[in-house]
């Protein structure tokens, strides 16, 4: 059985993230716009699809093999013990009036403030992209977590943006 070495795919996504970025910056940060936003200096919150669809498209390989190098390189966490990789969560944003169900999963901030400072010469971290989980959602996030540095306090928010 040989291991499978995702260098080089992850290379390749950080590589398109910066490209594209460069031209559309959109891409992160912008919520209800953007496939992935920051929510703090550990993590941004992804749209699972559209994170997938998006890296798969532009780096030219199926989402599941853009899932797969994600996971097996920690770039995107999972939920032991069955390696769960989204929950849906109720997000919102200021201007919205209501929270929005979404798909999400959240990917290693180094992940992306790597794809900015190499490939799209961003000298400093993007910052927070005032997307927000509802409160009554902290519960699942934090079990989600478990062993791992969970997500900054002020994610939460009981009313919508």
């Amino acid at each position: 059985m040989t291991l499978t070495d995702y260098t080089d795919l992850v290379a390749d996504l950080q590589r398109v993230v910066g490209e594209q970025f460069r031209q559309e910056s959109d891409i992160l940060n912008v919520p209800g716009v953007s496939m992935a936003c920051r929510i703090d200096e550990h993590y941004f919150l992804a749209l699972e699809s559209m994170l997938l669809k998006k890296l798969g498209m532009w780096a030219a390989v199926l989402p599941s093999r853009v899932l797969e190098a994600l996971i097996k390189t920690g770039n995107m966490l999972t939920c032991p013990p069955d390696r769960v990789h989204s929950l849906e969560l109720r997000t919102t944003w200021e201007g919205l009036g209501r929270f929005a169900r979404i798909n999400a999963c959240f990917v290693q901030a180094d992940f992306f403030d790597r794809a900015l400072k190499i490939y799209a010469s961003q000298s400093r971290p993007l910052a927070l992209g005032n997307l927000y989980v509802h409160a009554d959602d902290r519960p699942r996030v934090e079990k989600f977590f478990k062993g791992k540095t969970p997500p900054a306090s002020w994610l939460y928010q009981g009313e919508p943006g």
